[in-house]
């Protein structure tokens, strides 16, 4: 039976379906953002029905595989309704660079507010950094920043120690991708200025209350900072069953139970493999895509946001699908150090073997 996948505390609750209305008759309006969609409410349900069509023993190997491989919790969503979870999907783990999609979010909505503008420079918002930046570093737009091709290589808060970016001048903005944290750290100011507020509380405010995340306000966020910058880096700690609402966001297009949270144009923008990069993963508004996996007979793409532990909010759109994997990063760097060189860590390939199997389950059309 399908309930077998289900471990750990009872989750209450219900989904809902945004009320339709009829579209296409005189004098009536137009149907909400994801009418006749199912979205949950307060609590996440475990839906078995939902589950029909889906491979009972491809999905328990899933599992299975996500727990060997020490992923702390995962869940998967199918139309809109949990069909498989497990482990803790209720505390807030680090989500890592997770983070940089979360962002995308608040800066979507104060574009479509015209309190940001794609084009803006970097002197015009007079951004600048300790050591300053050149006359051609302030050329970056918003947009290259989004699209990490700033072209600037200044030290940056939380980025990894053997972090071997190119040398400051080496390409002009919006010349070349580098996957940069400078440029997400940044952002995250401009969305602070913009906003009059904390990313977090911006955050809070307007995604986790409409999306009604259960966990988001017990997680820490909190700054980072390093001596070779004055910008610090943003992060958030959110669940797993968060996670989880937030991918069904983007899946639907940034529409939630009939309110257009992000915009549709921007959500599908930044989904969009805008930097195309050969083998390696497309890149879009601070969201990783890649190409449909034939193997697995595919034919749409995969939209993922990512952190390090390998941590993943996978979108399947073929499939109507979100698969979520996180693991616990919470520890000393030498503790994460230690149990990565001792296999108690995630790996890609992992990640990899997992969603393979939750490709090789899901439903196919017949005909």
């Amino acid at each position: 039976m399908i309930s077998k996948m289900f471990g750990g505390a009872r989750l209450g609750g219900a989904f809902v379906i945004a009320g339709a209305l009829a579209i296409g008759a005189p004098g009536q309006a137009a149907a909400p953002c994801g009418a006749a969609e199912a979205y949950p409410t307060e609590h996440w349900q475990p839906a078995y029905d939902a589950a029909l069509g889906w491979d009972e023993d491809r999905l328990t190997s899933a599992w299975s595989k996500a727990q060997h491989a020490h992923y702390t919790g995962g869940m998967l969503v199918y139309r809109g309704v949990m069909i498989g979870r497990f482990g803790d999907v209720s505390t807030p783990f680090q989500t890592r660079s997770i983070r940089k999609s979360l962002l995308n979010a608040v800066i979507g909505q104060l574009v479509a507010d015209r309190k940001i503008a794609l084009g803006d420079t970097l002197a015009k918002l007079r951004i600048d950094d300790r050591p300053p930046l050149t006359q051609q570093e302030k050329q970056a737009t918003v947009r290259d920043l989004l699209m990490s091709r700033s072209g600037v290589y200044h030290d940056a808060a939380y980025a990894l120690p053997d972090d071997e970016r190119p040398p400051r001048g080496a390409f002009r903005p919006g010349q070349h991708f580098w996957y940069n944290n400078w440029d997400f750290n940044v952002l995250g100011v401009i969305a602070e200025k913009a906003g009059g507020a904390s990313l977090f509380r911006q955050f809070e405010q307007r995604v986790a209350r409409p999306l009604q995340m259960e966990d988001y306000p017990y997680g820490r966020r909190e700054y980072r900072r390093d001596p070779g910058s004055a910008i610090p880096a943003y992060l958030f700690e959110m669940s797993v069953r968060d996670r989880a609402r937030f991918g069904l966001l983007y899946l639907r297009r940034g529409c939630w139970a009939g309110r257009q949270v992000v915009p549709a144009q921007w959500a599908e923008t930044s989904l969009a493999p805008l930097t195309k990069r050969g083998d390696e993963l497309d890149y879009g508004y601070l969201w990783w895509s890649q190409g449909p996996v034939r193997s697995a007979g595919m034919h749409g793409r995969l939209i993922m946001a990512r952190g390090n532990g390998n941590q993943y909010i996978t979108l399947i759109p073929e499939a109507d699908a979100v698969l979520v994997l996180a693991y616990d990063m919470d520890h000393w760097p030498w503790v994460n150090w230690l149990r990565n060189r001792l296999g108690l860590a995630p790996e890609f390939e992992d990640y990899q073997k997992v969603l393979t199997e939750v490709l090789a389950a899901r439903p196919r059309q017949r005909g």
